[in-house]
Order: structure tokens, then sequence, then C-alpha cells
């Protein structure tokens, strides 16, 4: 590209492209030029502006690098495990442990009343008291939360 050429008419002269019929079209198009370092923008004596070819060629833009710095290094956790529960046929609850796998039926309240739990392997393993209804009108099925 020639250095001094000046922009005239709808076509773009770096890049070819057609551009708007809209001053405001116009300037943002061209300024990305001006951006990129293929254009320089400049207001002849009316103050009118006016962009001149560089005769550079236009830079490719390259994607942002972000980058976080943090203070602090991630916590890793263990997944949590599933808890089960079941009821039986007289609408006994049993919750089956986290660690032994074994059905517990000793169920207790647990966390202002939001829970049931038991307590097994010197561990408490709690179940949502929302699905209690859930697990007792269908004995016998299992229900993971």
């Amino acid at each position: 590209m020639k250095k001094g050429l000046k922009q005239k008419g709808d076509i773009c002269i770096i890049c070819n492209q057609e551009l708007g019929k809209f001053t405001a079209a116009r300037v943002s198009h061209l300024r990305k030029h001006v951006r990129d370092g293929s254009l320089e923008e400049s207001k002849n004596k009316a103050g009118k502006l006016i962009w001149k070819t560089t005769g550079n060629e236009p830079k490719e833009k390259e994607p942002p690098v972000y980058w976080r710095r943090s203070l602090y290094k991630p916590s890793e956790f263990d997944s949590r495990l599933p808890v089960a529960a079941k009821s039986d046929k007289k609408g006994k609850v049993s919750i089956r442990c986290r660690k032994c796998k074994k059905w517990v039926k000793s169920v207790q309240d647990f966390a202002d009343g939001r829970f049931i739990a038991i307590s097994c392997c010197d561990s408490i393993t709690p179940f949502p008291k929302r699905m209690i209804n859930t697990v007792i009108k269908n004995p016998g099925k299992e229900y993971m939360e």
C-alpha cells in the first residue's frame, strides 16, 4: 500500500469493503484501520476528518490475554459421597452409611430439622427431610441424594 493515499468514495482503500451510508459507520470502520496502523486520521482546514494511508500493512488483531493473580491457592476437596435412603413396608426409614455401606434404621433429627441423620463409623450421614415422604410412599426403593 502506498503512503499518503486519501480515502475517497464508498469502498475502503485498505480492505476493499463497502462502507456504510452513515458517517458513524464509516468513522468506526476507518478507525479500526487507524488502530491496526494502516491509516492515520487527521482533520482538514474545514474541520472534516480525512484518512491517509501510512504505507504499513494492517496488523492481525491478537486476542486479549487475561491472567488473574491470586494470593490464595485453590482449595481441593474430595467430592461429596451420595447418601441413599429407603423405607420398609411399615414406613420405617433406613439410611446407608457413607463409609461402610451398612443400612442403619436408628434415625434422628439433625441440623435444625431440615435433615435426618444416622451415626455410624464415627461419622454422621445426613439425608434431607424433604425426601422422606417420597421414600415412604415407595417402600423398598432406594433414593440417592
